[in-house]
């Protein structure tokens, strides 16, 4: 049985780290258009990212404090 070619092996398909564009319909839709603000407006901010995340669902009572 001959050698396997190093570049047709198994490990060499899990460390591939290439990126691969969303498809156009799933980019349009995406809600987080600029994923890097977002991050850091919620490292700068917390307590005002997070209260206003917090909008987006219903509540029995308002919360008092954020955090």
């Amino acid at each position: 049985m001959s050698p396997v070619p190093t570049d047709h092996k198994i490990s060499n398909l899990l460390s591939d780290d290439q990126e691969y564009p969303a498809p156009e319909i799933v980019a349009r839709a995406c809600c987080q258009q600029d994923f890097a603000a977002v991050y850091r407006r919620s490292i700068e901010d917390p307590e005002g990212f997070w209260g206003e995340y917090a909008k987006c669902f219903t509540w029995l009572q308002p919360w008092k404090k954020v955090l």
